[in-house]
């Protein structure tokens, strides 16, 4: 068996951080799987343990409820789901109450997003 670690870039979460407080929104796409993403964003300081995590992997269950997020929340959202919900937002206008609330959220991570 053979394990494989890809650590974080030293300083990475100081990165973050000074990013944040110069006004920078920071969010993650990533390939990785869900829970490597979650580890990833908890570890860099994107996510925190004191906002509450909203796990999406379908965009069907958001748009059908009309779901939006706070600046007290962080979100984990698929490429799919994220992918989904910005063309139907698109369709919808530039004041898409779903894609305006996803630019409030302090932490954002994409996982399993592939370009193209």
């Amino acid at each position: 068996m053979t394990g494989v670690e890809d650590l974080l870039q030293d300083n990475a979460a100081k990165c973050v951080t000074e990013m944040r407080e110069s006004g920078c929104q920071v969010w993650i796409l990533t390939g990785d799987k869900d829970a490597t993403a979650k580890e990833i964003g908890i570890t860099c300081g994107v996510l925190s343990p004191d906002r509450n995590l909203v796990e999406i992997a379908e965009a069907d269950e958001v748009l059908k409820d009309g779901r939006s997020w706070t600046a007290e929340e962080d979100v984990l959202i698929s490429g799919l789901a994220i992918e989904k919900i910005l063309v139907e937002g698109k369709e919808r206008g530039a004041k898409d109450p779903l894609i305006k609330s996803l630019l409030a959220t302090k932490g954002l991570i994409v996982y399993r997003a592939s370009p193209g």
